[in-house]
C-alpha cells in the first residue's frame, strides 16, 4: 500500500505555498531543516512527528524558536488543495499562491 500523501500550507509574508507529499518526505526532505533547527534550539520539538497535526505544531514551534516570526504553517484548505491540483505539473511537490 502506498503511503498517504498530505497537504501542508506554508505562509511567509502573505505568500502561501502548498506542499504535497508523504509524511516521510515532509519530515526528512521538505521541512527537514526547519524541524532540525527547531529541535536543536528546543529538544521538546519532535524531529520526526507522526501525524499532520503534530507536524504543523512542530513546524510552528520551530519557526518561533528559529525567530522566523513571519512564517507559520497550517493544513491546506479544500480550495488550496484544488488550486494545487489544477496548477501543478506532474512532478511538482509545491505550488505557490500569492495572497497579497
Amino acid at each position: 500500500m502506498a503511503a498517504k500523501k498530505i497537504y501542508v500550507a506554508s505562509v511567509h509574508n502573505g505568500r502561501v505555498t502548498i506542499y504535497h507529499d508523504t509524511m516521510e518526505v515532509m519530515t526528512n526532505g521538505i521541512f527537514g531543516y526547519t524541524l532540525e533547527c527547531g529541535n536543536s534550539w528546543n529538544n521538546k520539538i519532535p524531529r520526526y512527528p507522526k501525524t499532520i497535526k503534530s507536524l504543523i505544531k512542530a513546524l510552528n514551534a520551530s519557526a518561533e524558536e528559529c525567530r522566523r516570526y513571519t512564517d507559520y504553517y497550517r493544513e491546506a484548505t479544500a480550495a488550496e488543495i484544488q488550486y494545487f491540483e489544477d496548477n501543478r505539473s506532474e512532478d511538482d511537490h509545491s505550488v505557490t499562491i500569492w495572497n497579497k
